[in-house]
């Protein structure tokens, strides 16, 4: 999968969303924080929609992660999760459970990526971020 972030391999493109976040370290902190707080129930949520079978449910869910994702420039995530949503609305089981696998992926990778980059406060920004 193609990622767009400014930092090679990186789920989240800092940025993009630092600048969103008009150089304010401490509201992106709080942002991915709270995004990752929200996806961990989505994910739960998904688990469940796709464990039962349930194409509409699917569907809400990843377009909700889709949106939650975009907001933080989590492209890769929010890219997986539009293609996740159109399936749902018109693919077969199989193809939704196999999209989902992949979304899941993106949210692990996602997830471990807040984790290091919140523990990290701004070591984890450029120089020319921080200036």
């Amino acid at each position: 999968m193609q990622h767009t972030s400014a930092q090679p391999g990186a789920s989240v493109d800092l940025d993009s969303f630092l600048n969103r976040c008009m150089g304010r370290q401490e509201l992106v902190n709080r942002m991915l924080t709270s995004f990752r707080v929200g996806v961990q129930n989505d994910r739960s949520q998904l688990q469940e929609a796709v464990s039962s079978g349930n194409p509409q449910r699917v569907a809400q869910i990843a377009h909700k992660v889709k949106g939650a994702a975009a907001t933080v420039a989590a492209n890769p995530l929010s890219q997986i999760a539009a293609q996740l949503d159109d399936i749902a609305r018109y693919g077969d089981l199989q193809q939704i459970r196999d999209c989902a696998r992949e979304v899941f992926e993106e949210l692990d990778r996602v997830e471990r990526f807040i984790a290091e980059f919140v523990q990290g406060g701004d070591r984890s920004l450029s120089s020319t971020e921080k200036a």
